[in-house]
């Protein structure tokens, strides 16, 4: 192979985008924000197209669209300081995210954790394990109080931030009671699995609230980079439910007029 040819084949562009089509950014322009989105992709250029909220266009390469994409905790970010500012000018001590992360962190508590294993920090004398951190490192301990006061403090701003932490603390149980017929191993099991759904639904809270305000933004409906199928199955579930109704009241009817005849 010729030199040539092999500088050909290792700068070809990627035939599928890194950003999926509908991936939301947000850019400053001089002094102002806008959201916008990826509306197509070149793949012979690797370029991404983009639309702005305000109808400007532009084409941003792989690197741009990075330091711009809300994604991941990019988005996390973007939304905690959005509610910070937001609760800071109704004089609020705690903002919406906030609110949502010890909410889910209260049914974690509930259901995850009904004994109260892990709602303080371990105390090798008070609790009567003096060799705890000498498996488990005091810089690697941790209890569901102390996240929720991380919450409060500011410290964890996003799902992922908690999540993290609640592992760390099942992780810990189960490494201190390593019998896995023990009562602690079988309940950090149980906090894991009962935090589960709940983070993933508070994810999807978050998601919701992030694209409900770019659609806002564009006053229009946005194609986001997610698979539509749970929500179209949730249009024909009630869909299929006001078809019901209307046969159940189009047999109410007749039935009413059958006794009339009779009368």
């Amino acid at each position: 192979m010729s030199p040539a040819t092999s500088s050909s084949s290792n700068s070809t562009a990627p035939t599928s985008p890194a950003y999926p089509i509908g991936t939301i950014l947000r850019k400053k322009f001089v002094k102002q924000y806008f959201f916008g989105r990826v509306e197509s992709y070149r793949p012979t250029e690797d370029y991404y197209h983009i639309v702005y909220e305000d109808g400007d266009r532009e084409d941003l390469t792989f690197d741009e669209l990075e330091n711009a994409a809300l994604v991941g905790e990019a988005a996390g970010d973007f939304l905690f300081e959005h509610a910070s500012a937001k609760a800071a000018s109704v004089g609020s001590a705690m903002n919406t995210v906030q609110l949502l992360l010890l909410d889910t962190l209260r049914k974690i508590c509930k259901n995850g954790d009904p004994y109260g294993y892990f709602r303080v920090p371990v105390q090798p004398e008070l609790h009567e394990c003096l060799d705890y951190h000498s498996i488990v490192p005091v810089e690697e301990s941790m209890d569901l109080g102390t996240m929720e006061q991380k919450i409060r403090d500011g410290s964890v701003t996003q799902v992922g931030e908690l999540e993290r932490l609640l592992k760390q603390v099942s992780a810990n149980a189960k490494k201190y009671n390593n019998d896995k017929l023990h009562p602690v191993h079988k309940a950090a099991l149980n906090l894991e699995k009962t935090a589960d759904p709940l983070f993933q639904n508070a994810q999807k809270n978050l998601d919701k609230t992030l694209k409900s305000m770019v659609q806002n933004a564009f006053g229009d409906e946005v194609n986001y980079a997610e698979d539509s199928s749970g929500d179209e199955k949730e249009q024909k579930k009630k869909k299929e439910k006001e078809r019901r109704k209307k046969k159940t009241k189009r047999k109410k009817k007749k039935k009413e007029k059958k006794k009339k005849k009779k009368k």
